[in-house]
């Protein structure tokens, strides 16, 4: 993230670490297995593209940039955590980085009429708002 003091003539994004892009890929598998202790998955028929949960990370951080900068004044705004989930939640639903068995996939869309991906996302929507009220 970039400094609370920005001027437009400095403004540029700056990629994070790799660091912190390894760190978010831990932190999204350990919320993918409380979402699959929750809904019963079998864990072993999941498949994740690693390289599309850093670019989640990456078009997060980019728009929590893009926020602040746009619309700070004379202090910095920082994008609100409900705003980074739906950003989540949106990239997830766009980008699909979960997938499953070819015979597992077909199932669970004919069951329940979405992918893992969807579920995924409407988990997180639910854990927000259990926090949330």
């Amino acid at each position: 993230m970039k400094s609370k003091k920005i001027n437009q003539v400095d403004f540029y994004y700056h990629s994070t670490s790799p660091k912190e892009g390894i760190g978010f890929v831990r932190d999204f598998d350990e919320f993918l297995s409380l979402f699959v202790d929750k809904k019963n998955i079998d864990r072993s028929t999941l498949y994740i593209n690693k390289a599309l949960i850093v670019a989640i990370h990456t078009r997060i951080d980019q728009r929590k940039d893009y926020y602040q900068y746009f619309h700070s004044d004379e202090y910095a705004t920082m994008m609100s955590q409900a705003k980074e989930m739906a950003l989540l939640c949106y990239w997830i639903v766009k980008y699909k980085p979960l997938f499953q068995k070819e015979n597992v996939m077909e199932k669970h869309f004919i069951d329940y009429n979405c992918t893992i991906n969807e579920k995924l996302s409407l988990f997180l929507i639910e854990s927000i708002c259990a926090f949330t009220f």
